[in-house]
């Protein structure tokens, strides 16, 4: 499904504060906006638009492939994730980390946080939204991560395999 963001929208969700989660802290810390909002003029003189796949949703690994073979029992089967998307600005949930970002390109508006692996190694990831995919670049790393729907499910792709979630619900559902 795709959908379209009206200019109206799109100076709700830029207006809204960015959610950072700091080094060593697992619990939601609001911090204001680093994102310079534009009046409701300048979007709507400058017609921004973003249309990608609606990622939005409460989701689940079902399959783990590695180089297009299935890996049963891998362990990120089972594991879930929680995306919110509004416009440009998409939010991903899941392994203890809240990634929020603009999906504009720059370092400034896209992920600024904690790696999941440790919970306080910092990271700048840029976001865009790039041909329907939802892509990710971590700067100073050679990988990229992708989202993006295929039919009802959808597929994430990150360091050397790529997975196929199932939708449990609306990103209101809480998983069982």
């Amino acid at each position: 499904m795709r959908s379209k963001t009206t200019t109206a929208s799109l100076y709700v969700v830029i207006s809204i504060p960015r959610v950072h989660v700091l080094a060593g802290v697992l619990t939601t810390m609001w911090q204001a906006s680093d994102v310079d909002t534009p009046s409701y003029e300048q979007l709507f003189e400058n017609n921004h638009q973003w249309v990608a796949d609606e990622l939005a949703g409460m989701w689940q690994v079902a399959d783990v492939l590695v180089e297009g073979e299935p890996i049963p029992g891998h362990q990120m089967i089972g594991a879930i994730q929680r995306i919110e998307q509004a416009g440009d600005r998409v939010t991903i949930t899941a392994g203890g980390i809240i990634h929020d970002m603009h999906c504009d390109g720059t370092e400034a508006n896209g992920v600024n946080d904690v790696a999941e692996f440790d919970k306080q190694t910092p990271i700048v990831v840029v976001a865009t939204f790039e041909d329907g995919i939802h892509v990710l670049r971590p700067i100073g790393l050679p990988i990229e991560v992708n989202r993006w729907l295929e039919g009802d499910d959808l597929m994430w792709q990150y360091l050397g395999f790529t997975c196929r979630l199932v939708r449990l619900g609306s990103n209101e559902t809480t998983p069982s």
